[in-house]
Protein backbone atom coordinates (compact mmCIF):
# COMPACT_ATOMS: atom_id res chain seq x y z
CA UNK A 1 0.00 0.00 0.00
CA UNK A 2 2.72 2.47 0.95
CA UNK A 3 4.60 1.70 -2.27
CA UNK A 4 1.46 2.51 -4.26
CA UNK A 5 1.11 5.85 -2.47
CA UNK A 6 4.77 6.65 -3.18
CA UNK A 7 4.30 5.80 -6.86
CA UNK A 8 1.15 7.91 -7.05
CA UNK A 9 2.84 10.95 -5.48
CA UNK A 10 5.90 10.64 -7.71
CA UNK A 11 3.68 10.49 -10.82
CA UNK A 12 1.73 13.56 -9.69
CA UNK A 13 4.97 15.41 -8.97
CA UNK A 14 6.47 14.61 -12.38
CA UNK A 15 3.25 15.50 -14.20
CA UNK A 16 3.12 18.86 -12.45
CA UNK A 17 6.76 19.74 -13.17
CA UNK A 18 6.51 18.69 -16.83
CA UNK A 19 3.23 20.53 -17.42
CA UNK A 20 4.13 23.77 -15.64
CA UNK A 21 7.94 23.89 -15.77
CA UNK A 22 7.76 24.90 -12.11
CA UNK A 23 10.28 22.78 -10.26
CA UNK A 24 10.05 24.64 -6.96
CA UNK A 25 6.73 25.60 -5.39
CA UNK A 26 5.06 25.05 -2.00
CA UNK A 27 3.19 22.08 -3.46
CA UNK A 28 6.25 20.39 -5.03
CA UNK A 29 8.25 20.92 -1.83
CA UNK A 30 5.49 19.55 0.39
CA UNK A 31 4.96 16.57 -1.91
CA UNK A 32 8.66 15.74 -2.20
CA UNK A 33 9.14 15.95 1.57
CA UNK A 34 6.11 13.72 2.12
CA UNK A 35 7.81 11.10 -0.04
CA UNK A 36 11.28 11.45 1.45
CA UNK A 37 10.50 12.03 5.13
CA UNK A 38 7.30 10.07 5.66
CA UNK A 39 6.59 7.44 3.01
CA UNK A 40 10.06 6.10 2.18
CA UNK A 41 11.16 5.94 5.85
CA UNK A 42 7.94 4.03 6.63
CA UNK A 43 8.83 1.40 4.04
CA UNK A 44 12.38 1.09 5.36
CA UNK A 45 11.33 0.87 9.01
CA UNK A 46 8.64 -1.73 8.34
CA UNK A 47 10.61 -3.85 5.88
CA UNK A 48 13.99 -3.68 7.65
CA UNK A 49 13.81 -3.83 11.46
CA UNK A 50 17.42 -2.61 11.75
CA UNK A 51 16.22 0.78 10.48
CA UNK A 52 13.45 0.98 13.07
CA UNK A 53 15.57 2.39 15.91
CA UNK A 54 14.76 5.25 18.29
CA UNK A 55 16.41 7.54 20.83
CA UNK A 56 16.40 6.29 24.41
CA UNK A 57 13.81 8.89 25.43
CA UNK A 58 11.29 7.87 22.75
CA UNK A 59 8.91 4.92 22.91
CA UNK A 60 9.36 2.44 20.06
CA UNK A 61 6.74 2.55 17.31
CA UNK A 62 5.33 -0.62 15.82
CA UNK A 63 4.52 -1.23 12.15
CA UNK A 64 0.84 -0.57 12.87
CA UNK A 65 1.68 2.87 14.30
CA UNK A 66 3.68 3.77 11.20
CA UNK A 67 0.96 2.59 8.81
CA UNK A 68 -1.68 4.68 10.61
CA UNK A 69 0.64 7.71 10.38
CA UNK A 70 1.15 7.13 6.65
CA UNK A 71 -2.61 6.96 6.01
CA UNK A 72 -3.23 10.10 8.06
CA UNK A 73 -0.40 11.97 6.31
CA UNK A 74 -1.69 10.94 2.87
CA UNK A 75 -5.18 12.30 3.59
CA UNK A 76 -3.48 15.44 4.87
CA UNK A 77 -1.53 15.71 1.61
CA UNK A 78 -4.75 15.34 -0.41
CA UNK A 79 -6.43 18.15 1.52
CA UNK A 80 -3.29 20.33 1.31
CA UNK A 81 -3.25 19.80 -2.47
CA UNK A 82 -6.93 20.67 -2.85
CA UNK A 83 -6.46 23.82 -0.78
CA UNK A 84 -3.31 24.82 -2.66
CA UNK A 85 -4.74 24.55 -6.16
CA UNK A 86 -8.00 26.24 -5.13
CA UNK A 87 -5.99 28.99 -3.45
CA UNK A 88 -4.16 29.61 -6.72
CA UNK A 89 -7.48 30.37 -8.40
CA UNK A 90 -8.23 33.48 -6.35
CA UNK A 91 -8.39 36.81 -8.11
CA UNK A 92 -5.51 39.18 -7.39
CA UNK A 93 -5.17 42.91 -7.71
CA UNK A 94 -4.00 44.32 -11.00
CA UNK A 95 -0.46 43.38 -11.93
CA UNK A 96 2.02 46.23 -12.04
CA UNK A 97 4.75 46.88 -14.54
CA UNK A 98 7.79 47.50 -12.37
CA UNK A 99 11.47 48.04 -12.96
CA UNK A 100 14.36 46.58 -11.00
CA UNK A 101 17.01 49.21 -10.24
CA UNK A 102 20.46 47.55 -10.27
CA UNK A 103 22.43 50.58 -9.05
CA UNK A 104 20.38 50.75 -5.86
CA UNK A 105 20.62 46.98 -5.51
CA UNK A 106 24.42 47.09 -5.69
CA UNK A 107 24.52 49.83 -3.08
CA UNK A 108 22.23 47.89 -0.73
CA UNK A 109 24.30 44.75 -1.33
CA UNK A 110 27.41 46.66 -0.27
CA UNK A 111 25.69 47.70 2.98
CA UNK A 112 24.61 44.12 3.62
CA UNK A 113 28.14 42.82 3.09
CA UNK A 114 29.46 45.57 5.38
CA UNK A 115 27.07 44.34 8.07
CA UNK A 116 28.43 40.82 7.63
CA UNK A 117 32.01 42.09 7.90
CA UNK A 118 31.16 43.79 11.21
CA UNK A 119 29.29 40.69 12.36
CA UNK A 120 32.24 38.39 11.73
CA UNK A 121 34.71 40.75 13.39
CA UNK A 122 32.55 40.78 16.53
CA UNK A 123 31.79 37.05 16.49
CA UNK A 124 35.39 35.99 15.79
CA UNK A 125 36.59 38.17 18.63
CA UNK A 126 33.99 36.69 20.99
CA UNK A 127 34.91 33.10 20.17
CA UNK A 128 38.65 33.74 20.10
CA UNK A 129 39.34 33.23 16.41
CA UNK A 130 37.98 31.75 13.19
CA UNK A 131 38.75 28.12 14.09
CA UNK A 132 37.04 28.41 17.46
CA UNK A 133 34.00 30.04 15.86
CA UNK A 134 33.68 27.28 13.24
CA UNK A 135 34.13 24.57 15.86
CA UNK A 136 31.51 26.09 18.15
CA UNK A 137 29.09 26.68 15.26
CA UNK A 138 29.30 23.03 14.23
CA UNK A 139 29.04 21.47 17.66
CA UNK A 140 26.76 23.94 19.48
CA UNK A 141 24.40 25.34 16.86
CA UNK A 142 21.31 25.79 19.03
CA UNK A 143 22.47 28.38 21.56
CA UNK A 144 19.92 30.37 23.54
CA UNK A 145 20.11 34.14 23.03
CA UNK A 146 20.24 34.55 26.81
CA UNK A 147 23.63 32.80 26.83
CA UNK A 148 25.20 35.37 24.48
CA UNK A 149 26.36 38.98 24.99
CA UNK A 150 23.65 41.54 24.09
CA UNK A 151 25.54 42.86 21.04
CA UNK A 152 25.83 39.37 19.53
CA UNK A 153 22.21 38.57 20.32
CA UNK A 154 21.22 41.81 18.57
CA UNK A 155 23.34 41.03 15.51
CA UNK A 156 21.93 37.50 15.38
CA UNK A 157 18.40 38.93 15.25
CA UNK A 158 19.26 41.14 12.26
CA UNK A 159 21.44 38.58 10.48
CA UNK A 160 18.64 36.44 8.91
CA UNK A 161 17.01 39.55 7.47
CA UNK A 162 20.30 40.76 5.97
CA UNK A 163 21.06 37.31 4.56
CA UNK A 164 17.64 37.13 2.93
CA UNK A 165 18.23 40.55 1.35
CA UNK A 166 21.56 39.34 0.00
CA UNK A 167 19.86 36.32 -1.59
CA UNK A 168 17.15 38.49 -3.18
CA UNK A 169 19.61 41.09 -4.48
CA UNK A 170 22.08 38.54 -5.85
CA UNK A 171 19.37 36.59 -7.70
CA UNK A 172 17.72 39.67 -9.20
CA UNK A 173 21.06 41.13 -10.29
CA UNK A 174 22.03 37.82 -11.88
CA UNK A 175 18.84 37.57 -13.93
CA UNK A 176 19.00 41.26 -14.83
CA UNK A 177 22.52 40.90 -16.19
CA UNK A 178 21.68 37.57 -17.84
CA UNK A 179 18.66 39.07 -19.54
CA UNK A 180 20.68 41.95 -20.93
CA UNK A 181 23.79 39.90 -21.75
CA UNK A 182 25.98 41.98 -19.47
CA UNK A 183 29.22 40.91 -17.81
CA UNK A 184 30.11 37.23 -17.80
CA UNK A 185 32.16 37.82 -14.63
CA UNK A 186 29.10 39.23 -12.84
CA UNK A 187 26.96 36.33 -14.04
CA UNK A 188 29.49 33.86 -12.60
CA UNK A 189 30.32 35.71 -9.39
CA UNK A 190 26.83 36.64 -8.18
CA UNK A 191 25.38 33.10 -7.76
CA UNK A 192 28.66 32.00 -6.18
CA UNK A 193 28.50 34.87 -3.69
CA UNK A 194 24.98 33.89 -2.68
CA UNK A 195 25.97 30.24 -2.27
CA UNK A 196 29.00 31.09 -0.15
CA UNK A 197 26.88 33.35 2.06
CA UNK A 198 24.40 30.51 2.53
CA UNK A 199 27.21 28.37 3.96
CA UNK A 200 27.97 30.88 6.73
CA UNK A 201 25.03 29.74 8.88
CA UNK A 202 26.20 26.09 8.97
CA UNK A 203 22.59 25.08 8.38
CA UNK A 204 21.82 23.11 5.24
CA UNK A 205 18.32 24.56 5.25
CA UNK A 206 19.84 27.94 4.43
CA UNK A 207 21.45 26.45 1.32
CA UNK A 208 18.08 25.04 0.24
CA UNK A 209 16.43 28.42 0.89
CA UNK A 210 18.92 30.12 -1.42
CA UNK A 211 18.84 27.51 -4.19
CA UNK A 212 15.05 27.14 -4.17
CA UNK A 213 14.57 30.91 -4.30
CA UNK A 214 17.14 31.31 -7.05
CA UNK A 215 15.50 28.60 -9.18
CA UNK A 216 11.98 29.90 -8.58
CA UNK A 217 12.93 33.44 -9.57
CA UNK A 218 14.49 32.13 -12.78
CA UNK A 219 11.40 30.08 -13.60
CA UNK A 220 9.23 33.12 -12.99
CA UNK A 221 11.19 35.27 -15.41
CA UNK A 222 11.07 32.55 -18.06
CA UNK A 223 7.34 31.95 -17.66
CA UNK A 224 6.04 35.49 -17.24
CA UNK A 225 8.58 38.13 -18.25
CA UNK A 226 9.54 36.67 -21.64
CA UNK A 227 13.28 37.04 -21.48
CA UNK A 228 15.05 37.20 -24.82
CA UNK A 229 16.08 34.07 -26.71
CA UNK A 230 18.99 33.47 -24.30
CA UNK A 231 16.38 32.10 -21.88
CA UNK A 232 15.91 29.11 -24.18
CA UNK A 233 19.11 27.73 -22.70
CA UNK A 234 17.17 27.13 -19.47
CA UNK A 235 15.18 24.10 -20.59
CA UNK A 236 12.79 22.24 -18.39
CA UNK A 237 14.94 19.13 -18.74
CA UNK A 238 17.67 20.99 -16.84
CA UNK A 239 15.40 20.91 -13.81
CA UNK A 240 16.57 17.39 -13.07
CA UNK A 241 20.21 18.44 -13.23
CA UNK A 242 19.34 21.13 -10.71
CA UNK A 243 17.63 18.55 -8.47
CA UNK A 244 20.75 16.39 -8.61
CA UNK A 245 22.95 19.36 -7.65
CA UNK A 246 20.69 20.31 -4.73
CA UNK A 247 20.56 16.76 -3.37
CA UNK A 248 24.33 16.34 -3.80
CA UNK A 249 25.08 19.67 -2.09
CA UNK A 250 22.69 18.82 0.75
CA UNK A 251 24.30 15.42 1.38
CA UNK A 252 27.91 16.55 0.95
CA UNK A 253 27.55 19.53 3.29
CA UNK A 254 25.77 17.32 5.81
CA UNK A 255 28.46 14.63 5.61
CA UNK A 256 31.28 17.14 6.05
CA UNK A 257 29.49 18.84 8.93
CA UNK A 258 28.83 15.47 10.58
CA UNK A 259 32.50 14.55 10.20
CA UNK A 260 33.69 17.70 11.97
CA UNK A 261 31.09 17.32 14.71
CA UNK A 262 32.31 13.79 15.42
CA UNK A 263 35.93 14.91 15.16
CA UNK A 264 35.38 17.72 17.68
CA UNK A 265 33.78 15.19 20.01
CA UNK A 266 36.96 13.11 19.84
CA UNK A 267 35.43 10.25 17.85
CA UNK A 268 37.29 8.40 15.13
CA UNK A 269 35.20 8.85 11.99
CA UNK A 270 35.27 9.59 8.28
CA UNK A 271 33.20 11.50 5.76
CA UNK A 272 30.39 9.16 4.71
CA UNK A 273 27.70 10.04 2.16
CA UNK A 274 26.00 6.69 2.83
CA UNK A 275 25.69 7.48 6.53
CA UNK A 276 24.20 10.86 5.63
CA UNK A 277 21.66 9.22 3.30
CA UNK A 278 20.61 6.83 6.06
CA UNK A 279 20.27 9.72 8.51
CA UNK A 280 18.07 11.70 6.12
CA UNK A 281 15.81 8.71 5.52
CA UNK A 282 15.18 8.20 9.22
CA UNK A 283 11.82 9.97 8.85
CA UNK A 284 11.69 12.65 11.52
CA UNK A 285 8.25 13.81 10.38
CA UNK A 286 7.00 10.21 10.26
CA UNK A 287 8.21 9.48 13.80
CA UNK A 288 6.77 12.72 15.15
CA UNK A 289 3.37 12.17 13.51
CA UNK A 290 3.14 8.50 14.52
CA UNK A 291 4.09 9.33 18.12
CA UNK A 292 1.47 12.09 18.30
CA UNK A 293 -1.29 9.79 17.00
CA UNK A 294 -0.22 7.06 19.43
CA UNK A 295 -0.20 9.36 22.48
CA UNK A 296 -2.68 12.19 22.06
CA UNK A 297 -6.23 11.32 22.98
CA UNK A 298 -4.95 8.38 25.01
CA UNK A 299 -2.14 9.07 27.48
CA UNK A 300 -2.05 12.80 26.66
CA UNK A 301 -5.01 15.20 26.43
CA UNK A 302 -5.71 17.12 23.24
CA UNK A 303 -4.48 20.72 23.22
CA UNK A 304 -7.58 22.22 21.55
CA UNK A 305 -5.78 24.87 19.52
CA UNK A 306 -3.28 26.01 22.17
CA UNK A 307 -0.16 25.56 20.03
CA UNK A 308 -1.75 27.43 17.11
CA UNK A 309 -3.15 30.35 19.11
CA UNK A 310 0.09 30.73 21.08
CA UNK A 311 2.10 31.02 17.88
CA UNK A 312 -0.32 33.54 16.37
CA UNK A 313 0.30 35.69 19.46
CA UNK A 314 4.06 35.13 19.31
CA UNK A 315 4.87 38.51 17.66
CA UNK A 316 3.12 40.38 20.51
CA UNK A 317 5.82 41.77 22.89
CA UNK A 318 5.96 40.28 26.37
CA UNK A 319 5.44 43.80 27.80
CA UNK A 320 1.92 43.76 26.31
CA UNK A 321 1.27 40.02 26.51
CA UNK A 322 2.36 39.64 30.15
CA UNK A 323 1.22 36.02 30.44
CA UNK A 324 3.20 34.96 27.38
CA UNK A 325 4.62 31.49 28.12
CA UNK A 326 8.36 30.82 28.16
CA UNK A 327 7.94 28.02 25.65
CA UNK A 328 5.07 27.28 23.30
CA UNK A 329 4.22 25.99 19.84
CA UNK A 330 5.30 22.45 19.01
CA UNK A 331 7.31 22.36 22.25
CA UNK A 332 3.96 21.90 23.99
CA UNK A 333 3.35 18.83 21.84
CA UNK A 334 6.74 17.16 22.27
CA UNK A 335 7.07 17.93 25.97
CA UNK A 336 3.56 16.61 26.47
CA UNK A 337 4.85 13.23 25.28
CA UNK A 338 7.78 13.44 27.69
CA UNK A 339 10.40 14.31 25.08
CA UNK A 340 13.30 16.51 26.26
CA UNK A 341 13.19 20.22 25.50
CA UNK A 342 16.42 20.07 23.48
CA UNK A 343 15.17 17.65 20.82
CA UNK A 344 14.11 20.20 18.15
CA UNK A 345 11.77 17.41 17.05
CA UNK A 346 9.52 17.54 14.00
CA UNK A 347 5.81 16.82 14.33
CA UNK A 348 4.52 17.86 10.85
CA UNK A 349 1.34 19.93 10.32
CA UNK A 350 -0.76 16.76 10.40
CA UNK A 351 0.81 15.94 13.78
CA UNK A 352 0.13 19.37 15.25
CA UNK A 353 -3.46 19.40 14.04
CA UNK A 354 -4.04 15.91 15.44
CA UNK A 355 -2.49 16.85 18.80
CA UNK A 356 -4.92 19.75 19.02
CA UNK A 357 -8.16 18.40 17.57
CA UNK A 358 -7.73 14.68 16.98
CA UNK A 359 -8.78 13.16 13.67
CA UNK A 360 -10.90 16.22 12.84
CA UNK A 361 -7.79 18.38 12.84
CA UNK A 362 -6.87 17.00 9.43
CA UNK A 363 -9.39 19.44 7.92
CA UNK A 364 -6.97 22.27 8.69
CA UNK A 365 -4.59 20.88 6.06
CA UNK A 366 -6.94 22.28 3.41
CA UNK A 367 -6.65 25.79 4.81
CA UNK A 368 -2.87 25.46 5.11
CA UNK A 369 -2.67 24.50 1.44
CA UNK A 370 -5.01 27.37 0.53
CA UNK A 371 -2.74 29.83 2.35
CA UNK A 372 0.27 28.76 0.31
CA UNK A 373 -1.82 28.72 -2.88
CA UNK A 374 -2.92 32.32 -2.32
CA UNK A 375 0.70 33.32 -1.65
CA UNK A 376 1.73 31.67 -4.92
CA UNK A 377 -0.99 33.50 -6.82
CA UNK A 378 -0.22 36.84 -5.20
CA UNK A 379 3.42 36.44 -6.21
CA UNK A 380 2.36 36.95 -9.82
CA UNK A 381 1.53 40.59 -9.09
CA UNK A 382 5.05 41.77 -9.91
CA UNK A 383 8.73 40.88 -9.58
CA UNK A 384 9.05 42.40 -6.11
CA UNK A 385 6.25 40.25 -4.74
CA UNK A 386 7.65 37.21 -6.51
CA UNK A 387 11.04 37.86 -4.89
CA UNK A 388 9.37 37.81 -1.46
CA UNK A 389 7.59 34.60 -2.41
CA UNK A 390 10.77 32.96 -3.70
CA UNK A 391 13.01 33.77 -0.75
CA UNK A 392 10.54 33.87 2.15
CA UNK A 393 7.42 31.84 1.34
CA UNK A 394 9.25 28.89 -0.21
CA UNK A 395 11.63 28.55 2.77
CA UNK A 396 8.62 28.73 5.08
CA UNK A 397 7.22 25.66 3.31
CA UNK A 398 10.25 23.70 4.47
CA UNK A 399 9.99 24.76 8.11
CA UNK A 400 6.21 24.36 8.11
CA UNK A 401 6.48 20.77 6.91
CA UNK A 402 8.47 19.84 10.00
CA UNK A 403 7.57 22.49 12.60
CA UNK A 404 4.02 23.34 11.47
CA UNK A 405 2.61 26.63 12.86
CA UNK A 406 5.82 27.29 14.79
CA UNK A 407 7.84 27.20 11.58
CA UNK A 408 5.19 29.10 9.64
CA UNK A 409 4.94 32.09 11.98
CA UNK A 410 8.68 32.30 12.64
CA UNK A 411 9.31 32.31 8.89
CA UNK A 412 6.71 34.94 8.04
CA UNK A 413 7.65 37.54 10.64
CA UNK A 414 10.37 39.07 8.41
CA UNK A 415 8.04 39.81 5.50
CA UNK A 416 6.95 43.35 6.54
CA UNK A 417 10.56 44.48 6.96
CA UNK A 418 11.71 42.89 3.70
CA UNK A 419 8.73 44.40 1.86
CA UNK A 420 9.57 47.92 3.04
CA UNK A 421 13.25 47.60 2.12
CA UNK A 422 12.53 46.13 -1.32
CA UNK A 423 10.51 49.24 -2.19
CA UNK A 424 13.93 50.85 -2.65
CA UNK A 425 14.96 48.36 -5.35
CA UNK A 426 11.83 48.44 -7.53
CA UNK A 427 9.72 51.18 -9.04
CA UNK A 428 6.51 51.17 -11.05
CA UNK A 429 6.40 51.78 -14.80
CA UNK A 430 9.19 51.22 -17.26
CA UNK A 431 11.80 53.93 -17.53
CA UNK A 432 15.47 54.58 -17.77
CA UNK A 433 17.36 52.91 -14.93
Amino acid sequence: MISLIITFLIIQLLKYVYSTGELVSPWTIFTALSIVDILMPAVLRIAFPEFNIYPIWMAKLEAEDLIIAVIFSFFGWVLFSLGYFNGKKVSIVKRYSIVFIPKRALLLLAFCLLFYAIYFIVIFNYHGGVDAYISNSLTNRFVSASDLPPIISFLNVIRPLVLTLIFIIVANLFYFYYKNGEGSVKIFFLPLLGFLMSLTTFFRGTILNYLFGFIALGNNKNNFDSLNSRSNNMKRKNNFKVVFFIVAAFLIVGAVRGFYIEKEAGNDTEISILKEVNKNLSGSALIGLASVIKNYGYSVDYLYGKTIFDMLLMPVPRVIYTSKPDWYGIDDITRGMGWPKSTQSAVSPQGEYYANFGVYGIILMYFLGALFGVCRKFAEKDLMHFSIYAFLILPVTLTTFWMSTTGLINGLKMIPFIFIILKILFRKNAGKV
